[in-house]
């Protein structure tokens, strides 16, 4: 586990189904921040989803951009890498669903009626003694750059697609709204269940 002041070298992978394990534990170590999840539903989202991918810190650092100076840049190794169970052991991972997906959280189908081609990031975890050393930003940036490859193609130079997510207000968590405010995120409305004791904010960025 790293101290509090150093940087890990992490490596962002596409999931494996030999991850998915790591990934049930890791989730529920995350719950009340992430929603529960058992293993058969992680199993069809991991073949349902846009992009299902790990981080795993790497000790060997001949091969990596090392973070270690304290630049909290977005960068991980390349972010193009598939070699899903390469490397060390899993701190962190995002889930992301595209508007095509057969999805039936309440969230990703809010936006599902709004927006005619979004990129949605179901959830993301990280391990307890990773947090606050910059690879919740690394996630997002590797799912942003997934985002923008999705809408190259246009040839209008207009937006072509949104990267959306989510996050409680009731019960709040004002660490992650801010979060996501420095990253980019805007308020786009706000999701609350039937008897109103719980509710969401729901977020959007536009990426180009």
């Amino acid at each position: 586990m790293p101290h509090a002041t150093s940087y890990p070298a992490v490596r962002i992978t596409d999931a494996a189904a030999a991850d998915l394990p790591a990934i049930l534990a890791l989730n529920a170590s995350n719950v009340p921040h992430v929603g529960p999840i058992d293993a058969p539903k992680l199993e069809r989202l991991h073949g349902e989803a846009f992009a299902l991918r790990v981080a795993r810190v790497v000790g060997d650092d001949r091969d990596m951009r090392d973070v270690r100076d304290g630049r909290d840049d977005g960068n991980d190794y390349d972010g193009d890498d598939h070699d899903g169970g390469a490397g060390g052991p899993i701190v962190a991972f995002f889930l992301a669903m595209v508007e095509t997906a057969e999805y039936e959280s309440l969230n990703f189908r809010w936006f599902v009626e709004r927006y005619p081609r979004f990129t949605y990031v179901d959830r993301i975890a990280v391990a307890e003694g990773y947090r606050g050393l910059g690879i919740g930003r690394r996630l997002y940036a590797d799912v942003e750059a997934l985002a923008r490859g999705r809408g190259r193609g246009t040839g209008d130079g207009a937006i072509a697609e949104w990267l959306t997510c989510e996050v409680n207000i009731a019960p709040p968590n004002p660490g992650s709204m801010a979060f996501h405010e420095r990253l980019g995120f805007v308020g786009v409305g706000e999701r609350w269940d039937a008897g109103g004791g719980t509710g969401v904010r729901m977020l959007a960025k536009a990426v180009r």
